[in-house]
């Protein structure tokens, strides 16, 4: 279980679940200035998640296979994802693999 002050995920065979404040969309399900109340799977990772690492208004996601994903907060640059000047309210794949978290 990995706990952040704006939002918490959890693993549970390979799945990603999401709850809490999704302000700049750090939660990955599409949407933004959201609160869940209730866990909620990220349909787009079903069984595909190894490892996850929340920041500050942001999350990584690292995948079976090795690729990492990144959703939430950019205005520092911290999503590592070209492109995205502020947020994005879906995973987003970084443009190479990362060997560890």
């Amino acid at each position: 279980m990995v706990f952040n002050e704006y939002n918490s995920t959890y693993l549970g065979g390979g799945q990603l679940f999401a709850f809490g404040w999704n302000k700049n969309g750090q939660l990955g399900l599409c949407m933004k200035d959201t609160m869940i109340l209730v866990p909620a799977p990220i349909p787009m990772l079903l069984g595909k998640v190894k490892k996850v690492a929340c920041g500050w208004n942001h999350t990584l996601a690292q995948l079976e296979e090795g690729a990492i994903l990144a959703c939430g907060n950019n205005s520092f640059g911290q999503l590592g994802v070209l492109g995205i000047e502020k947020d994005t309210d879906k995973f987003t794949i970084l443009p190479s693999e990362v060997c560890k978290l």
